[in-house]
């Protein structure tokens, strides 16, 4: 009988018991099956992990790897979302946020802020002290702040 079997590892590892009423399954079994005066049940004398080693895994590995990989991701996007709370700010508030992240080191001058958020008009100290203000006031409590940086500018830094 085992020489129909094609794997080694169940070639050499099987065998066949009698079954009395009532036996529970121990192991890796068939089905219960009925001859003429017997009832028997056939074993592989095996461990799960030599089963699973010999199945194809190929298709719910994918699965498994792009499952962990979903997880990460999301774990990722809610710890951002966690870190950083939505800021209540005015396009220009966001405009000059931008600005802070996009530069090195978080640092603009005076020059660029103007240059930028009001191009091409004068050079308005106080609307620029107003909008800095005020951006202050909406960091609170997020993380960061914006750090005068006496005769240059300003600097975005994480507290």
């Amino acid at each position: 009988m085992r020489d129909k079997l094609t794997l080694p590892v169940l070639k050499d590892s099987t065998y066949i018991a009698y079954c009395l009423p009532g036996d529970k399954p121990k192991g890796i079994c068939s089905d219960i099956m009925h001859l003429e005066d017997a009832t028997i049940r056939g074993y592989a004398d095996v461990s799960m992990a030599s089963v699973f080693g010999l199945a194809d895994k190929r298709l719910p590995a994918a699965f498994s790897l792009m499952a962990v990989l979903w997880l990460i991701g999301s774990a990722m996007l809610t710890r951002r979302k966690l870190m950083m709370p939505a800021l209540q700010l005015t396009p220009m508030q966001r405009q000059l946020l931008d600005l802070f992240e996009a530069a090195p080191e978080g640092e603009l001058s005076k020059e660029e802020i103007c240059r930028t958020i009001w191009p091409g008009k004068p050079m308005t100290d106080d609307a620029m002290y107003s909008l800095i203000r005020h951006l202050k006031a909406s960091l609170e409590g997020s993380g960061y702040e914006i750090e005068t940086r006496r005769g240059f500018g300003y600097r975005l830094k994480k507290r």
